[in-house]
């Protein structure tokens, strides 16, 4: 948009033209024929108009001067509606400007009271923590150590002995006997065994230290044991 002193210029330009197409109408209508206007009839040429706008726009009142007042009033309410939308504009600028910076204010306060609270949220995690560790610490500590009250196991053994001889006939009765040494404070289910050479087989009714076996061709080839199981 042009600024006022170009609009000012193009108003009086404008004004000078109609003066002269008045003049020139008036003199070629009442004499006959055209002639070319005074210097007094019209004293305004391109310096002359420059020097007038520039006196107006001192202050300085140009009587020669004759300038289209509603032109002028229209030029003049252009350039207030242009002040005033660049002011708006100024406006409209300056608050975006100002919710810019509330903005990132209000983004950068939530970051420091979010790492705040991840920060204090680590110090009562570790304080826990150590509160805990702390406290087992003075249990063991205070904990008193286990009286050694019970007596050691005895040493517990079992032995096997029979009769059988190196001379024995069909029919004869073997017995065998099986002395439990440190069993005494424990129960416990007694089972003789014989294995024929097919694997370990419980004899019949073999639930005792003793047990008595008839001698023949097979059982004087048996291996025999007695299997003891302690009772929870």
């Amino acid at each position: 948009m042009l600024n006022t002193k170009m609009k000012k210029i193009m108003a009086v330009a404008l004004s000078c033209v109609m003066v002269i197409g008045a003049v020139a109408a008036v003199q070629f209508f009442g004499a006959g024929k055209m002639q070319p206007p005074s210097a007094t009839e019209v004293p305004l040429n391109t310096k002359e108009v420059l020097s007038a706008v520039d006196g107006e726009e001192d202050g300085e009142a140009n009587p020669e001067l004759d300038v289209d007042p509603e032109l002028l009033a229209e030029l003049e309410a252009e350039e207030e509606e242009e002040a005033r939308r660049e002011a708006e504009r100024e406006e409209r600028e300056e608050a975006k400007r100002q919710e810019r910076e509330e903005a990132e204010e209000k983004a950068r306060e939530e970051a420091e009271a979010k790492e705040r609270e991840e920060a204090e949220a680590k110090e009562r995690a570790e304080a826990e923590e150590a509160a805990k560790a702390a406290e087992q610490e003075e249990i063991i500590v205070e904990a008193p150590l286990p009286e050694e009250t019970a007596e050691p196991a005895a040493a517990r053994s079992v032995t096997i002995t029979s009769t059988l001889d190196e001379q024995i006939a069909e029919g004869d009765t073997i017995e065998l006997d099986a002395e439990l040494v440190g069993f005494d404070d424990v129960s416990y289910d007694l089972q003789w065994q014989y294995n024929d050479g097919s694997g370990w087989q419980d004899a019949e009714n073999g639930n005792d230290t003793s047990y008595a076996i008839v001698a023949n061709a097979q059982t004087v080839n048996y291996d025999w044991r007695i299997k003891l199981t302690i009772s929870e």
